[in-house]
């Protein structure tokens, strides 16, 4: 289990319900996969990354053809400043970050930049879309809105990030390559208040244990099941509490692990200590049938921050009977 400040955004960089499916949507076809690996990358010492990162990036070339129009290498960074002061007191606070990037055949789809907040326990992403189709040569500078009123003040750096391609290629830059191009390091003013600590998982129960493939949704003719969850969870903030986001639990096959469903459920209403939220998704006919066991369980607050929560099933820590004792599995059917 866990937790880091997170800022989802929309277009340029306007602030969300800070749930991970957002980034999904914004990113390339292989988006998903993508957040998958960022997760393991994020978990990993900083020393251990580049050489992860350099096995996936092997393993994507191997697995292209071997022709010379096939982009298989993510987006070159070739420039990067941030200012030196976030300050969030005044109305729509600019920031004129700035960042470039190459990519040699598909363009450059997105830019995902992130900083460690004074603590050193949590990161904030800034996400940075290009335009469609993706660009080859890629710019960003000029007055970005931070969105998010609940950064916690003091110094902040930004330390990591990726790019992506439209290929869904996708390059990781460690703090090195950073500081190299520009100023990393900025100071948050904010004396309006604001939320730090991630919110928890409190209770759940899976209340479509059993789907079939062959039925659909009452009063149509050809739309799939969908799968619903009700989760419990509680946000108790710090000098400002932001209130619960939203919730994702995903399930998996334990013999396929990487054979999986993804449930979302979010809440638009903030400073609440307690909700309980339906979370869902709706599935298509090309699932897989089988029984999927709930593996993850992300927790999030509008201040972006979040608990990660991963069964001991798939080698967690969190044993999910103990929050859903109804049961913690998902059976599809033909």
């Amino acid at each position: 289990m866990r937790h880091a400040l997170h800022r989802y955004a929309r277009a340029t960089l306007v602030g969300s319900a800070a749930l991970l499916g957002a980034l999904c949507a914004a990113l390339p076809a292989a988006a998903a996969d993508a957040a998958a690996q960022e997760r393991i990358i994020e978990s990993l010492a900083p020393a251990e990354r580049q050489a992860y990162v350099q096995r996936l990036v092997a393993r994507q070339r191997a697995r292209a053809a071997p022709s010379l129009d096939i982009d298989v290498t993510g987006p070159v960074l070739t420039g990067f400043n941030a200012p030196t002061t976030l300050d969030l007191d005044k109305a729509a606070a600019p920031f004129k970050l700035v960042v470039k990037a190459t990519d040699d055949l598909s363009g450059v789809n997105s830019m995902v930049l992130y900083a460690w907040g004074p603590q050193g326990l949590s990161a904030q992403p800034v996400i940075l879309s290009a335009s469609s189709p993706p660009l080859k040569s890629f710019s960003v500078a000029g007055g970005i809105g931070i969105a998010n009123p609940m950064l916690e003040p003091g110094p902040w750096k930004f330390s990591w990030g990726y790019g992506y391609d439209g290929a869904s290629n996708y390059s990781y830059f460690d703090e090195a390559v950073l500081d190299a191009l520009g100023n990393t390091t900025f100071t948050v003013v904010n004396n309006g208040g604001y939320d730090v600590v991630a919110p928890t998982l409190t209770e759940g129960v899976v209340q479509t244990p059993s789907v079939s493939l062959s039925s659909v949704v009452p009063g149509t003719t050809s739309k799939p099941p969908w799968l619903r969850l009700k989760v419990s969870a509680a946000d108790t903030g710090n000098s400002a509490r932001a209130g619960v986001s939203g919730v994702r639990a995903t399930f998996c096959k334990v013999a396929e692990p990487s054979v999986c469903l993804d449930t979302v459920g979010v809440t638009f209403a903030t400073g609440q200590a307690n909700v309980s939220l339906y979370v869902g998704a709706q599935l298509a006919v090309t699932n897989s049938t089988g029984t999927y066991d709930l593996k993850t369980v992300d927790v999030y607050d509008h201040a972006g921050n979040y608990n990660y929560y991963t069964s001991t099933a798939f080698g967690g820590t969190t044993d999910f009977s103990a929050y859903f004792p109804g049961g913690t599995t998902i059976k599809i059917k033909p």
